[in-house]
């Protein structure tokens, strides 16, 4: 079931979008974003725009639609990809601390 975990926790999941640098693609990748999602824009030990999302309400499928809107949303900068986006993912469940899940994605950031 959308939004539910397969323990029966309220569903989240945190995405890490790695931009080469300022500029449109990360102007569309904002302006895509669903009204439910928590923004987070700061820069990575390089000095590179790093978007943290929380997305409550969303599983791993959900995080699916979200990447796949946002490549279409940069299609013409030849999506996700093409924009020289890294994208890293991670579900907060319900098991440790949310802070954990972040600590988690962040690590998986750094090393991609």
């Amino acid at each position: 079931m959308a939004g539910h975990s397969a323990g029966g926790h309220l569903a989240a999941m945190l995405l890490a979008l790695r931009f080469p640098a300022p500029g449109p693609p990360l102007e569309r990748a904002l302006a895509a974003l669903r009204g439910i999602d928590q923004p987070w824009l700061r820069e990575d030990g390089q000095g590179r725009p790093e978007l943290i999302l929380l997305l409550p309400l969303t599983d791993e499928r959900g995080a699916a639609g979200l990447l796949a809107r946002l490549d279409e949303a940069l299609r013409e900068h030849g999506g996700l990809v093409g924009a020289g986006v890294v994208a890293h993912q991670q579900a907060v469940t319900g098991q440790g601390l949310p802070a954990a899940a972040l600590e988690s994605l962040l690590e998986a950031s750094r090393g991609g």
